[in-house]
């Protein structure tokens, strides 16, 4: 936590945790947001949680597939486009919501 930030929070005769939920944990909350989203895409594309889908292992028959049928391209594009599906909606999510809370920053 910011010294500065603290101390502002202090003058307004704000406590302790009210100084921590309406100054600090805003701020923090735009701060790691992102990095936490991207941080969530990545896990479910490459754990468990994406089993049903099995990302390497959608990869990995892809492969197989490819390499059964001579259609490398075709295949990989399939695979692609299921990624994306996966993916996208997460990262609209995110977006939107990194949206709502950077409007009331300025």
């Amino acid at each position: 936590m910011e010294r500065t930030q603290y101390q502002a929070a202090t003058v307004l005769r704000l406590s302790r945790l009210d100084a921590f939920r309406f100054v600090i944990f805003p701020q923090l909350l735009r701060n790691v947001f992102p990095p936490l989203m991207a941080l969530l895409v990545t896990t479910l594309k490459y754990s468990s949680l994406g089993a049903g889908i099995g990302a390497l292992e959608l990869t990995r028959v892809g492969q197989l597939i490819a390499i059964e049928t001579f259609r490398l391209v075709e295949v990989l594009t399939i695979v692609a486009i299921i990624y994306f599906i996966v993916a996208y909606p997460l990262a609209l999510v995110a977006r939107y919501a990194e949206h709502r809370m950077r409007r009331g920053m300025y």
